[in-house]
């Protein structure tokens, strides 16, 4: 199934399902020369047109992050758990330095909560989320240097280096931890990705205070810049957490298409 998953959105990914329509298009083109390739040719560059001139991505992303809107934390937190995704492990092994990814606010904020709550247990949730192992790191033992380069004691983190997708992070985190009732633990994730990820920690039993973070979307949906790579990776980051939030709850990962 995780593999299934990948490969199945390489060919949902936004920018890759516009390519093939292009290149099929323009392949029926050069066979049958009729009008049925252009057509596909068409609709792939009229996509691209829409993305780059209509605020698509603002408002699917922008649903998704005013889903789990941010609360006042309590005076006393027991713990936080911070998902993977905001280090690239790859890179980060290449050059022997923490290098962060776009959802690298995960880490920032969460270092800053780290020092607001001095007393705070820190799990890192993450082992590798990439189909082929190519022996890079866990995400969070990646996440746990960057946390002992910014001065935190190495004593309060925990580490979980076997989950690769949001599913298993929640049941990981769950066999992990083991938090009594009345423990307080928050949940750093990006907004975007936040409905999903509580979803499923409600689901395995758990129900830590979401703290969303990364947030990528503009509350005006006003066009903005004329720009077809910045629009089509937002649109990227939306598509993929709704199909995300389908497959979850067809599969039974989490109790409700729409995770409050």
């Amino acid at each position: 199934m995780y593999a299934l998953s990948k490969i199945l959105w390489q060919l949902a990914n936004p920018g890759n399902f516009l390519l093939l329509l292009l290149l099929a298009g323009l392949g029926l083109r050069g066979v049958s020369g009729g009008r049925r390739g252009m057509r596909l040719v068409w609709m792939g560059a009229l996509g691209m047109l829409a993305i780059t001139l209509l605020p698509v991505g603002d408002l699917l992303a922008g649903m998704l992050e005013s889903r789990v809107s941010p609360r006042p934390l309590p005076p006393r937190i027991d713990g936080i758990i911070v998902l993977g995704g905001g280090v690239d492990t790859e890179l980060s092994a290449q050059y022997g330095r923490v290098e962060l990814t776009p959802a690298g606010s995960r880490i920032t904020a969460a270092i800053g909560l780290a020092y607001r709550f001095p007393e705070a247990k820190i799990a890192l949730i993450g082992g590798s989320g990439r189909l082929l192992e190519a022996g890079d790191p866990s995400e969070a033992s990646v996440m746990g240097q960057a946390f002992i380069e910014a001065g935190i004691d190495p004593h309060r983190l925990v580490l979980e280096e076997t989950s690769r997708n949001t599913y298993e992070n929640a049941v990981e985190t769950q066999k992990l931890l083991h938090p009594g009732r009345a423990e307080q633990w928050l949940l750093v994730t990006s907004a975007m990705h936040m409905p999903r990820a509580i979803g499923c920690f409600r689901h395995v039993g758990l129900e830590p205070l979401p703290y969303p973070v990364d947030f990528k979307s503009h509350r005006s949906l006003r066009p903005r810049d004329i720009t077809l790579g910045e629009n089509l990776v937002l649109l990227d980051y939306g598509v993929r957490e709704w199909i995300g939030l389908i497959a979850y709850r067809l599969l039974g990962r989490i109790d409700s298409l729409w995770p409050a």
